[in-house]
């Protein structure tokens, strides 16, 4: 599975020497564009990297740096049926810039990858109001999202944490100073509805990001870094194959 610098960095908290900007705009039939603005300093990419290989439990390497390469970058997205139509890369503030647009010809095809990787999960269901669309959205994979939710209900339950778990979120909370990190998904219909760890930017178009100043405990951190985004949308018009099966909710939430 390609693990994109997009996912790993933002599994593992890169704060200050992580920055990260992506856009994807979805049409009417399906096809749309993917836009990212993704920076690191020389630090973080080898962070990345050591990484990788500790997580890839099938013993292949893959670097997720080679975002940072176009004829790479060029061959992951052709490889999910898209085209890479603008790409280049720069240093600015002690950081590599990679800025790369791809277009896609079919909602299927962004669900296949792109700039946030294999582990995003994209579901397009019906909406509840008349004519409208549901898009859900999980960033590190619908399984990561209820692990966390699981680990969140566990944590808040304690009436006190044990000093490691203690000294893990002071660790990860400082290093998360500074971290920008945004996700804008503009649609083809008027915004119904939006989970609320996002705001609407626009008629059309919602904005989630990655803010440190409202995390202030480890199960805020537990589901920041795995969340859930759903938004509904006025879908008339749309040309777009739904999914069938709505994602399975966490135990506690089943009725």
């Amino acid at each position: 599975m390609q693990r994109t610098a997009v996912a790993l960095a933002l599994t593992l908290v890169l704060g200050g020497c992580f920055e990260m900007e992506a856009k994807i705009t979805i049409e009417a039939d399906g096809s749309g564009r993917q836009e990212l603005r993704l920076g690191m300093t020389d630090s973080a990419a080898k962070a990345l990297r050591r990484s990788a290989t500790a997580l890839n439990a099938s013993g292949t390497h893959s670097d997720p740096m080679d975002i940072y390469e176009r004829s790479k970058a060029q061959a992951l997205f052709e490889s999910q049926g898209m085209v890479l139509s603008d790409y280049r890369t720069y240093r600015e503030r002690r950081r590599e810039f990679v800025e790369i647009v791809a277009e896609f010809s079919s909602v299927a095809q962004l669900k296949s990858g792109g700039i946030l990787g294999a582990d995003a999960e994209w579901y397009l269901l019906p909406g509840r109001n008349p004519g409208g669309l549901r898009l859900l959205m999980f960033p590190r994979g619908h399984a990561a999202w209820l692990a966390a939710v699981e680990q969140a209900r566990a944590l808040r339950a304690k009436k006190h944490l044990d000093p490691v778990e203690s000294q893990f979120f002071r660790r990860q909370k400082a290093q998360m100073a500074g971290l920008a990190a945004s996700l804008r998904i503009e649609l083809p219909g008027s915004i119904d509805y939006h989970s609320s760890n996002m705001v609407k930017d626009g008629d059309r178009a919602v904005l989630a990001e990655l803010d440190p100043g409202v995390i202030n405990s480890p199960a805020d951190l537990v589901m920041a870094l795995a969340p859930r985004y759903e938004v509904e949308f006025d879908g008339r018009g749309c040309s777009m194959p739904l999914d069938t099966k709505e994602p399975e909710l966490p135990n506690a939430q089943k009725r």
